[in-house]
């Protein structure tokens, strides 16, 4: 007799069961709805999120078996350790709870109704403090001044990471697990790794023509190895990174103007430029086409469609 399916298997199977690729939605019954995955990008969202949760059910719940005994008592614990190791943030709060409430739908629909009604989305934890400094983006201005500054000192590559994030809009994380054989010079792409992705999915971003050039110097000063290394050859921290741009805002006197943000403040200004490179200088009338736009730089930001939160972040600061 064969072994038990574990959790993260028995979801995975609930989730494949529902997917309906191709099919269109508003042709589909309300009853089905809620349970079905109608895009590739929406199905691997849930599953990730799937994934982490069953994980950690099955770490401190070895009693839960069944998914069906599975409740929202424990998707709360869940999301409380996430928020408590400062993992999550709170864009990726609203979105886990959306997905873990997908998910349920799923398992409902193939398992049959859980023990417990209330669902896992509901859940009893405060959204991480996402302070409103953290949305400012960094001007232009701002960003040749630090730049330049930590260039002057010789000391650090710190510079190369905000270039890289003004480029192509990585984070730190991604910077601080890049290799020169991640940028891809025939192609004209840069490869971001699944360590260097927030969440464990690897993706690839197309490099403009304005920046051939700076990612040519890179890829010959590094051609294969981890490009953030010190000068006795160990790989640089992430907090390094941070840390030293953070310590050249104080200097010039913009630590106050980017509290508690560093290189995610040169993120926010790579995505309102790019977004305005795809769809112009101001958001379009159009509702669909405008979010088609954003639906691009998302992808490239590392997040899925349709997230009108990010839009809302990302592109009108709110």
């Amino acid at each position: 007799m064969g072994k038990y399916r574990t959790l993260k298997q028995q979801a995975r199977y609930a989730i494949c069961q529902n997917k309906a690729f191709g099919e269109k939605k508003h042709a589909a019954s309300d009853k089905n709805k809620a349970e079905r995955y109608y895009s590739f990008a929406r199905c691997d969202g849930v599953r990730n999120v799937s994934d982490q949760f069953m994980t950690y059910v099955q770490k401190d719940f070895p009693e839960i078996r069944q998914i069906k005994d599975i409740t929202n008592e424990h998707s709360t614990a869940w999301l409380k350790s996430m928020v408590e190791a400062g993992r999550i943030d709170k864009e990726s709060f609203d979105e886990y709870r959306s997905r873990l409430s997908k998910l349920q739908e799923s398992c409902e629909a193939t398992y049959g109704k859980c023990r417990n009604p209330e669902s896992w989305g509901t859940v009893n934890v405060a959204p991480p403090d996402t302070k409103k400094l953290r949305s400012v983006v960094m001007t232009r201005e701002d960003f040749y001044a630090i730049r330049n500054s930590i260039m002057k000192t010789g000391r650090s590559d710190a510079w190369i990471a905000m270039e890289i994030t003004f480029r192509v809009g990585i984070r730190v994380k991604g910077c601080h697990w890049m290799c020169g054989k991640d940028i891809d010079l025939q192609n004209w792409t840069v490869r971001v790794t699944k360590k260097g992705a927030k969440n464990g999915r690897a993706r690839t971003i197309s490099i403009r023509p304005k920046d051939r050039e700076f990612f040519t110097w890179l890829k010959e000063r590094t051609p294969e190895d981890r490009i953030f290394r010190m000068k006795n050859g160990k790989v640089l921290k992430e907090d390094s990174i941070n840390s030293t741009i953070r310590r050249h805002m104080k200097k010039l006197g913009l630590d106050n103007k980017y509290e508690d943000t560093t290189l995610h403040a040169v993120r926010k200004m790579y995505a309102q430029e790019r977004m305005e490179e795809l769809r112009g200088p101001v958001p379009l009338k159009d509702t669909k086409a405008e979010m088609k736009a954003f639906d691009i730089l998302s992808a490239e930001l590392g997040h899925g469609e349709n997230r009108l939160n990010l839009y809302k972040v990302y592109v009108l600061g709110e």
